[in-house]
């Protein structure tokens, strides 16, 4: 074959072959430098202000300075400790201590005990005004004025005795303190006349009827 027709036959490239298998993974590379050391504060660090506390709100200032000013706003300006108070005060920029509002809620659960020691005496001077009928009019209580509603089935009433026919009434009764000696005023319902008796070592008398006939 001419060697013109053989250079220019071998110009055509045949059918590509198939890749072969991956070789081994190669040995690791050396480690890098170190890098240069990071700051070792904020110092000439810039950051935003976002609530202007060091410069306009949204500017930026130095990271150190701003976190220098919000420090010293926490320990000597939010709350410094010449304002808390041990005593009441009525100063807007004081606030009270802790023990302080100990002794002022202690004092408060000690008066309010009082209170309850009080409202207890009330009920007991109270108790001797019964607005409830009774089944014995002497019903009472010593050293008291005692003031009491009697029925048509009440005992010892001036309708009991015959003074009066109307059934419904009042009766007040003192005790000096000693049960043996007590007395006794009434009222009947429909009836102007006043009956009165009394107990003198423990022996009552009679009722006693006191004013004008009813009409």
């Amino acid at each position: 074959m001419p060697d013109a027709v053989r250079a220019f036959v071998g110009n055509f490239k045949g059918p590509q072959g198939e890749r072969g298998p991956q070789g081994i993974q190669g040995p690791t590379g050396p480690q890098g430098i170190q890098g240069p050391a990071g700051p070792s504060s904020a110092d000439g660090i810039d950051t935003v202000d976002t609530s202007g506390i060091l410069v306009s709100a949204g500017e930026s200032t130095d990271l150190q300075k701003l976190i220098d000013v919000i420090a010293d706003n926490v320990m000597t300006k939010l709350l410094a400790k010449t304002d808390i108070v041990q005593v009441e005060s009525t100063a807007t920029n004081k606030v009270p201590s802790s023990a302080y509002l100990k002794q002022v809620v202690d004092a408060q659960n000690s008066n309010l005990g009082n209170i309850s020691a009080d409202l207890n005496t009330v009920i007991g001077d109270i108790n001797p005004l019964k607005s409830n009928y009774v089944s014995h009019i002497n019903v009472n209580v010593l050293n008291k004025v005692n003031l009491v509603l009697w029925d048509a089935n009440t005992a010892d009433t001036p309708f009991k005795a015959g003074n009066t026919v109307y059934g419904n009434g009042f009766c007040i009764t003192y005790s000096s303190g000693v049960e043996q000696w007590l007395c006794q005023l009434a009222m009947a319902v429909g009836d102007s006349h006043l009956f009165t008796r009394h107990q003198r070592e423990g022996v009552w008398s009679g009722w006693t009827t006191i004013g004008s006939p009813s009409s």
